[in-house]
């Protein structure tokens, strides 16, 4: 009888630099190995050249890329800090289990990227208890700025744009502008919450906008759910079907689930204000003195409207 390969720990017995096939017998090529630095590893061998736009999500954790590997190519999936490795093992199954129905090599990466993206939210919280209040009205501010510049510019341009799920330091990065979306309770104080000393700092040869989204909130039946918002953005996607993809897999590494319950409270966006982050913008910027890091402070919105302009595309455009 052939000997099944225990999931506990998959690169038993595997020495630094070499590869051992996961099955033999499957269309794909993927292997586990441990690369000459100990890390563990996935890694699926291709001959070709892919497409460029399939978009990386960056781990704390975990690295994962696309290298060359002799005359051909790899997309490795790497661990870093060995204390996650029975997650991470889970993690492998499952992008295996995800790629191994794809027909085409191109397919197989892309499966296998998207199914790595999924996790992002999970290895980044340590867990599954579903979005906060707090974490719900930050994405129905950045579900809303996205609907918006999805119809402003186009679908695909929109969500290539959003990055801030993917681990970017700002959350839409568009040709020559970058935006950080921020959101506050309706009835609040006029203040945003900037969470570290790089949100608003310059991006070379970039302009920098700050997008405030004012959300109120109820378990009345004003606006709608989280759940109904999502669905809203899935249609703007489909008639796009890589760009639909590219959807799915930042929605979820965003930390929404779909099977979480979020139809107690409905939410409606009441305001929004635009501004640009030029030279004269409040906001504090590294270098930092030193021994101090990870900076939050608390950003006043009387402070900033001089800085306001009516529309971000508009006001690029005229710059």
């Amino acid at each position: 009888r052939k000997k099944r390969m225990s999931n506990s720990d998959p690169w038993r017995g595997i020495k630094p630099g070499v590869m051992r096939r996961v099955d033999p017998g499957a269309l794909h090529g993927f292997f586990w190995i441990i690369l000459e630095d100990g890390s563990l590893g996935l890694l699926l061998s291709f001959s070709e050249q892919l497409d460029s736009r399939i978009r990386m999500p960056k781990f704390k954790n975990i690295n994962v890329q696309i290298r060359t590997m002799g005359d051909g190519f790899a997309l490795l999936i790497s661990l870093k800090d060995k204390s996650y490795k029975k997650i991470f093992t889970t993690l492998c199954f499952d992008v295996v289990n995800a790629a191994k129905q794809a027909g085409t090599t191109e397919e197989a990466v892309s499966n296998a990227v998207k199914c790595t993206g999924k996790w992002h939210y999970f290895l980044k919280n340590g867990g599954d208890r579903g979005l906060t209040q707090e974490e719900q009205r930050g994405l129905v501010g950045e579900l809303d700025f996205l609907i918006y510049m999805s119809n402003l510019t186009s679908p695909r341009k929109a969500i290539e744009a959003w990055q801030g799920p993917m681990g970017s330091a700002k959350d839409y990065e568009f040709p020559g502008f970058c935006v950080e979306v921020k959101t506050r309770r309706a009835a609040s104080q006029p203040v945003v919450s900037i969470s570290s000393e790089h949100q608003l700092e310059p991006v070379e040869g970039s302009h920098l906008y700050l997008h405030v989204s004012s959300v109120a909130s109820g378990a009345g039946p004003d606006g709608v759910t989280l759940h109904e918002l999502v669905k809203q953005a899935d249609k703007v996607f489909q008639a796009d079907e890589s760009a639909h993809d590219l959807w799915q897999s930042t929605i979820m590494a965003t930390g929404y689930d779909p099977t979480n319950d979020y139809e107690g409270r409905h939410w409606e966006v009441v305001g929004r204000m635009n501004y640009f982050v030029g030279i004269d913008f409040p906001r504090l910027l590294p270098p930092l003195p030193r021994g101090i890091s990870r900076l939050k402070y608390c950003l006043s919105l009387d402070e900033c409207i001089k800085f306001c302009v009516p529309d971000i595309y508009e006001d690029f455009t005229r710059r």
